[in-house]
């Protein structure tokens, strides 16, 4: 099976139904946010990011994360709204698929920040600050993205999207600019 009908999926689907490994799009999203130019929280920021575990009080931190959040490059805020907003969905069902903002936080905070850590923490301390900067995002989602002055995500995708594809393809095929319906890219995806 090289497609996968998205058309599909609906809420009591699950990808293992349809003969996909669910690691593979994880995989695939870990892959996205490490080989960014640029990490989601931008590599000017991460000093400023750095701090936020210090702070003495949940609020505090959460009131620095929404202040980062604002500084962000529209782009960046756009992928990390979209991103924290996914993994508030998962974290909603996670009685049923046990990943908790918590978990969540584990496996995926790391990857917004840059490869190459050039502050003066180590390993561990970049793992458990970023797990706690995405936990809180994940948990205040409504918080930290409702009330600020960008752009909503979900009216600029109603404005800019006039196609959505049936089909997510998967395998070496040319991608079609959706109006003119020329080729773009010729795709390889390579996981590992």
């Amino acid at each position: 099976m090289t497609e996968l009908d998205l058309q599909l999926i609906d809420k009591n689907s699950r990808l293992e139904d349809f003969g996909y490994d669910a690691h593979v799009p994880a995989s695939t999203l870990k892959q996205y946010l490490r080989g960014l130019p640029d990490c989601l929280l931008t590599n000017a920021l991460i000093p400023d990011w750095n701090k936020i575990p210090l702070l003495s009080t949940e609020a505090d931190r959460v009131q620095r994360i929404g202040q980062l959040i604002n500084q962000l490059p529209k782009v960046n805020y756009d992928n990390l709204r979209y991103l924290i907003r996914f993994l508030s969905d998962v974290a909603r069902h996670s009685s049923v698929n046990k990943m908790t903002a918590s978990n969540l936080s584990i496996c995926i905070g790391s990857n917004l920040y840059p490869k190459e850590q050039s502050s003066n923490f180590s390993t561990p301390n970049l793992y458990a600050n970023s797990s706690i900067i995405v936990e809180l995002m994940i948990i205040h989602y409504e918080t930290l993205f409702s009330s600020n002055n960008q752009i909503d995500i979900e009216q600029e995708n109603l404005s800019s999207y006039k196609f959505q594809p049936k089909t997510l393809t998967t395998s070496n095929e040319t991608l079609f600019d959706n109006q003119s319906n020329t080729g773009l890219i010729q795709s390889s995806v390579n996981l590992f």
